[in-house]
C-alpha cells in the first residue's frame, strides 16, 4: 500500500518541479489560509509606509 503512495508523491514531485521550471515566476495556489492572510497584511503594510518610514538612519523623537 505505502509502496503505491510513494509512487504517485514521486510523480506529483517531478510534476510540480517540471511545472516550476517550466515557469519559475508563476505562483502556485497557496491552500494554507493564514499564509495568505499574513502576505495579504505584508502587501497592505508595505503600501502604506511613507518615505520618512523607510530611512533607517533617521531619528525620530
Amino acid at each position: 500500500m505505502l509502496d503505491g503512495l510513494v509512487a504517485q508523491d514521486v510523480l506529483m514531485l517531478e510534476q510540480e518541479q517540471r511545472a516550476y521550471l517550466s515557469n519559475p515566476q508563476r505562483k502556485g495556489p497557496e491552500l494554507n489560509r493564514a499564509i495568505v492572510a499574513v502576505q495579504r497584511l505584508i502587501q497592505l503594510q508595505s503600501q502604506s509606509v511613507s518615505p520618512e518610514d523607510e530611512n533607517p538612519n533617521e531619528l525620530t523623537g
